[in-house]
C-alpha cells in the first residue's frame, strides 16, 4: 500500500439503498473494494439481512450468526468487548452502550486538552459598531455604546469537519486499548461542538491480505460507517459503540465473511495510517491512539496545528 494517498477517483461506483460500492484503483489498478454506509442502522441491516458466504461457511468465525460462545483458539469473549454474534452485537449498538459511555467519560476526564478558538458569533462593545445602546450613550460610556458581532472564523476555513475513526486492530491490541481511538473522537468532536463546528464522524477499516487465494485482483477491503452525521447532536452513549471491540471484531469479522472470496483464518492485517478515501478539506484522522497518554498527545497536537 506505499504511496496510498496518490489514489486515483474510484470508479464502478454501484448505489444499493444507502450503500454505496466502489473500486478503489492506483496506477489503473484495482487496489481495493470499498462499501459505504451512511449509518449505524445501514450497516447493521446489512448484516443481519445476509449470511455467511458459501466459501467462508468452513471459519472458525462462522458462529457470528448464531447466538453460542466465540470459537477456541487463543481469543477470550473479553477481545471482543464480551460480546459474541450479530445478534447481541447489534442490540448494544441500537439500545446505546452505557457501561461505555461512562467508561469513556472517566478515562476522557483525566485528558488535559487545550481548547479550540471558538467561531461562534459573540458581541462586542467598542466606540462604533452595527447597533447602539442608547442608555450607554445616555450614561456617557461612548466608548463602549455600540456593538459588533465576530467570529474567529478565518477566511478559507470551513465550519464542517469530518472525524474519521479507524476501527480495525490487530489481534496484539487489548478491549481496552482498542476503545481509546473512539474516546478521542468524543472528546475532539466536543470541543469543536462547543467552538461552534459542525462535526460529522465516519468510522473506517482498511485491511489487507485478506482473502486466502493470492491470485485476486485486489486483497484489501475498506469501508465506512457514518456514526453522526453533522446536523445530529452528539450522544454519546451511541457514538461510544464505535469504541466497542465487537464493532470490529464481531460486526465487521462478519462482514469479510460475506464476502464471495474464501478468507484467511486470520481475516487479514489492519493497514494503519491514513484511510485510503477522497479526502475532504477539514478532515482530521485520528491517529494511532491506544492509551490516555495516546489520546492526550494527539488532541493536542491537532489543536496547536489548527490554532496556527
Amino acid at each position: 500500500m506505499e504511496g496510498r494517498r496518490a489514489v486515483e477517483a474510484p470508479e464502478g461506483r454501484e448505489v444499493v439503498s444507502m450503500i454505496e460500492q466502489r473500486n478503489v484503483t492506483m496506477g489503473g489498478r484495482k487496489i481495493a473494494n470499498y462499501t459505504q454506509f451512511e449509518s449505524v442502522e445501514d450497516y447493521l441491516s446489512h448484516l443481519e439481512s445476509g449470511r455467511i458466504s458459501k466459501a467462508n461457511e468452513r471459519s472458525r468465525y462462522r458462529g457470528l450468526w448464531e447466538d453460542g460462545p466465540p470459537p477456541r483458539g487463543g481469543t477470550s469473549l473479553e477481545w471482543y468487548g464480551g460480546v459474541w454474534g450479530i445478534n447481541a452485537m447489534a442490540r448494544l449498538v441500537r439500545g446505546g452502550w452505557r457501561d461505555g459511555a461512562a467508561m469513556l467519560r472517566r478515562a476522557i476526564s483525566t485528558i488535559e486538552v487545550p481548547t479550540i478558538q471558538s467561531i461562534v458569533k459573540r458581541p462586542t462593545w467598542a466606540s462604533e459598531g452595527d447597533d447602539v445602546d442608547v442608555s450607554r450613550v445616555y450614561g456617557g460610556d461612548l466608548d463602549r455604546a455600540w456593538r459588533s458581532t465576530r467570529r474567529g472564523l478565518t477566511s478559507g476555513t470551513s465550519r464542517n469537519v469530518r472525524i474519521l475513526v479507524p476501527l480495525a486492530a490487530n489481534c496484539n491490541v487489548s478491549a481496552k486499548n482498542y476503545s481509546w481511538r473512539g474516546g478521542a473522537a468524543c472528546v475532539l468532536a466536543d470541543a469543536l461542538e462547543d467552538a461552534g463546528y459542525r462535526v460529522e464522524i465516519v468510522g473506517f477499516v482498511q485491511t489487507s491480505n485478506l482473502f486466502a487465494n493470492n491470485r485476486l485482483k485486489y486483497h484489501s477491503i475498506v469501508l465506512t460507517v457514518k456514526f453522526k452525521s453533522l446536523d445530529e447532536p452528539l450522544e454519546v452513549e451511541r457514538i461510544a459503540a464505535m469504541a466497542h471491540p465487537g464493532f470490529f471484531r464481531v460486526l465487521t469479522f462478519a462482514k469479510f465473511l460475506m464476502e464471495p472470496n474464501e478468507c484467511e483464518d486470520s481475516l487479514g492485517s489492519t493497514i494503519y495510517g491514513d484511510p485510503v478515501l477522497e479526502r475532504e478539506d477539514g478532515d482530521v484522522v485520528i491517529g494511532d491512539v491506544f492509551s490516555a497518554q495516546d489520546a492526550e498527545q494527539f488532541l493536542s497536537r491537532y489543536m496547536r496545528l489548527r490554532d496556527e
